[in-house]
């Protein structure tokens, strides 16, 4: 915790903005007053872009990245771009959600917007309630 103290920040890329990451950076701060907490929300091609452009710099300067698509996942790790930490937690995933060999990555197929709100016969009709179901 020392060491994190002294780098003072938490930065955390994501590509859904959502009140739930909000949270997380709000309950980091309250257990963790010492260290200032970002967060980067773009697009997945960017920010898998921008992490990629700062590593290729030497720089390390990320902490935590949410991807919403699994093939840049697996290529960051073909390209060592994480650093190992098998998680106390890790036996609570299905392997098959875990990286190979775990401890670089993990990912589910849960949308954290919540259940569709859309009944079977009534699919969406337009591009603009498409917007609102999902």
């Amino acid at each position: 915790m020392e060491k994190a103290e002294q780098e003072g920040q938490l930065v955390f890329l994501l590509s859904r903005e959502r009140a739930r990451h909000r949270g997380i950076m709000e309950g980091f701060r309250k257990d963790f007053p010492k260290i200032n907490t970002s967060y980067v929300r773009a697009q997945t091609g960017a920010l898998y872009t921008k992490i990629l452009s700062e590593r290729s710099a030497g720089r390390f300067d990320v902490d935590v990245i949410q991807l919403s698509d699994l093939a840049p996942a697996v290529d960051f790790q073909k390209k060592g771009g994480y650093e190992h930490y098998v998680s106390p937690e890790t036996p609570a995933y299905k392997a098959d959600h875990l990286s190979s060999p775990a401890g670089s990555f993990f990912w589910t197929g849960v949308d954290p917007a919540g259940s569709l709100t859309t009944q079977p016969r009534s699919p969406p009709r337009t591009r603009r309630r498409l917007g609102r179901t999902f």
